[in-house]
């Protein structure tokens, strides 16, 4: 069989690098085009023993260079990437090879450990030949600890080079969470990224990173991505057509678990052309460039982290700058928009991140104040000018973020007056909808005048919405971004789509006659709260909550959300103690109360704490014996 034109020029483009870049050594430098080393370029000169260049002179031996990397570069990026993911990335990386693809950890001067786009994939590429994937089949789910580093995204893109399915696994869940997600999955290997920051683990009791389990998986380890280059040009589309000529569209690439609001989490599969439509679609709406950086610090088994912060911006070229902890934390976020390293453009967030930026201002306010008078104290407020205040300066900073974007949740209108009044309105907080299962399908307009509070703005490229009725106005969604099934759940799957083949979302909206202004009124089942950006399941904590002071005081419980100003929503619970309980001679309603908030704070994660309860002597039910929750929470909340 005669090689391609397209094959042929891959295999002259590998033999003339290989001829004329040979000896990769230790060291750094770039040069036309690819990842190159200084070292390997004199190794060369001086093998020939002679004082002159064997290759001729320095300006030939360049132009040499930059016209093999042409060659290449034309070569691996005139196929077409049939609306898939990898083959989008592959495009990027060898139309940007030196630009950084991700940064992590800041110090005095910007930025550390960047990882140019050459290396990323280069790394990938030798990681999905190595030991530790070359026994993954086509179509095998592999598991990915969450870590927020340039290892963990390389992974999962030579998990994909495998022909694999990525199956992230989040860095906050418990053992049990993880062992639910091996077994649901199948997966046989976890892979465990190095973690650069294990402040985060000393503080929260998680697991030392040598006792990680991810339930019946074999864990492997990936080693940290070496400082020094690797072989240039080493990234080809030869993995990319194995893995088509191997497999099809029915083969999926990722893995996301739901919050599990409604029992178990389920798992969301979707494909290599599902998150092409994601990513792309982002990219343009949201006008992302390779000029932009994204400060990361969103949760990556998420969609909006993994797929809006990491897959849309390599799929424009942009930099991805993962801060040094696990958890956001509003500290580092303002250390770093006033830090002297490169220019932070582009920042995703949920309400609660903005807000606790925003109380970060606020003590920022109080330590200026105390240095005012103490510097009065000491007469030193008189011999200098007065210092420009931390809150000014970091409004500077914030005014220079070209997007801002809010979702997951709802974003308070306080929380937006707040932000826009900081920024002088140059960087308004902009919101969009989207769910694990469909990704991003509305969004308000890069155009800031044409934004409105509440809005979600309007139906995205990729995405066709409607209602299903006018008795629900639940949304309904298709298109090329929504998933392809609940992972070994066909009854779910079927329930979750209408005849026609919309996704049927669980959520109320309302929208105007000219269809441009869409609204999330809430969720169809109040079973379902929204904490701080996260689903939380009601009746998981009843359950916890029942499970853990059944035994003692409590006799029933009800769980819903109430609005909360800087979270959205928050769990309230409807209580009633037991008899016994009840005729203890210090009990109280007050003492109750405090108990089951106390209990919920030790015993389950923040999202799910219960910041208020209604002490009742039984909770009313209906002919059938069912709790009916909307009448409740009109009943007790003023929410």
């Amino acid at each position: 069989m005669q090689p391609s034109s397209s094959q042929s020029a891959l295999s002259l483009a590998r033999r003339l690098v290989a001829k004329s870049i040979s000896g990769t050594l230790r060291g750094g430098g770039e040069r036309g085009g690819v990842l190159l080393t200084t070292t390997s370029a004199r190794s060369t000169t001086t093998s020939s023993g002679k004082d002159g260049d064997r290759w001729g002179s320095r300006r030939r031996r360049k132009r040499s260079q930059t016209s093999v990397c042409s060659a290449f570069t034309t070569a691996t990026t005139t196929a077409d990437d049939d609306n898939d993911i990898l083959s989008l990335l592959c495009h990027t990386a060898l139309a940007n090879p030196n630009r950084p693809a991700i940064a992590s950890g800041i110090h005095s001067k910007g930025p550390l450990d960047a990882v140019t786009y050459a290396k990323l994939f280069n790394f990938s590429h030798t990681l999905a030949r190595s030991k530790v994937l070359r026994d993954v089949e086509i179509g095998e789910r592999v598991g990915i600890y969450c870590a927020p580093n340039a290892e963990f995204v390389a992974s999962v893109y030579a998990i994909w080079m495998r022909g694999a399915v990525a199956v992230p696994v989040s860095a906050f869940g418990d053992e049990a969470d993880r062992a639910h997600v091996a077994r649901d999955s199948g997966m046989k290997t976890c892979l465990v990224p190095p973690r650069r920051n294990d402040e985060f683990f000393r503080r929260s009791g998680d697991v030392k990173e040598e006792e990680f389990t991810c339930g019946e998986a074999e864990i492997r380890r990936v080693h940290k991505i070496p400082k020094w280059a690797l072989k240039p040009c080493d990234f080809q589309k030869d993995w990319l057509e194995d893995v088509r000529q191997k497999s099809d569209e029915s083969v999926g690439a990722l893995i996301l678990y739901t919050s599990g609001t409604t029992g178990q989490p389920k798992g969301v599969l979707h494909t290599r052309q599902s998150l092409y439509s994601q990513a792309k679609t982002l990219s343009d709406a949201w006008e992302i460039s390779k000029k932009d950086r994204l400060l990361h610090c969103l949760p990556l088994h998420h969609v909006h982290g993994l797929v809006n912060g990491v897959l849309a911006s390599h799929a424009s070229g942009a930099t991805v700058e993962f801060t040094d902890s696990f958890k956001f934390d509003p500290r580092y976020f303002w250390r770093r928009m006033r830090n002297s390293g490169p220019q932070i453009t582009m920042f995703y967030g949920v309400p609660t991140m903005y807000a606790m930026a925003l109380r970060q201002l606020d003590v920022y306010d109080n330590a200026d104040r105390r240095r005012r008078e103490k510097e009065e104290e000491d007469g030193k407020s008189v011999e200098r000018k007065e210092k420009v205040s931390t809150r000014s300066e970091c409004a500077e900073e914030a005014k220079a973020l070209r997007l801002c974007v809010s979702g997951s949740a709802a974003c308070p209108p306080s929380i937006l007056d707040q932000w826009n009044r900081l920024t002088g309105n140059q960087s308004p907080l902009l919101e969009r909808y989207g769910m694990t299962e469909i990704g991003m399908a509305l969004s308000q307009k890069l155009d800031f005048s044409s934004r409105a509070p509440g809005s979600v703005g309007e139906p995205l490229a990729n995405s066709e919405c409607k209602i299903l009725d006018d008795a629900t106005n639940e949304l309904l969604v298709k298109g090329p971004g929504i998933f392809k099934e609940y992972w070994n759940n066909t009854k779910a799957t079927e329930e979750a789509f209408t005849s026609d083949g919309y996704f049927k979302t669980g959520d109320v909206v309302s929208v105007s006659a000219d269809k441009k202004d869409w609204r999330i009124v809430g969720r169809a089942s109040v079973d379902v709260l929204k904490v701080g950006g996260e689903k939380v399941s009601a009746l998981e904590i009843e359950a916890r909550v029942l499970e853990g002071l059944g035994k003692t005081s409590l006799k029933e419980i009800a769980v819903f959300g109430e609005a909360d100003e800087n979270y959205g929503e928050r769990a309230v619970a409807i209580v009633a103690p037991t008899d016994e309980y009840k005729s203890l001679e210090n009990f109280s309603d007050k003492s109750f109360d405090d108990e089951v908030k106390a209990w919920t704070r030790e015993n389950l994660t923040s999202e799910r704490w219960i910041t208020k309860t209604y002490v009742v002597d039984s909770i009313p039910r209906n002919a059938m014996g069912k709790v009916n929750k909307k009448s409740l929470k009109a009943t007790f909340s003023s929410s």
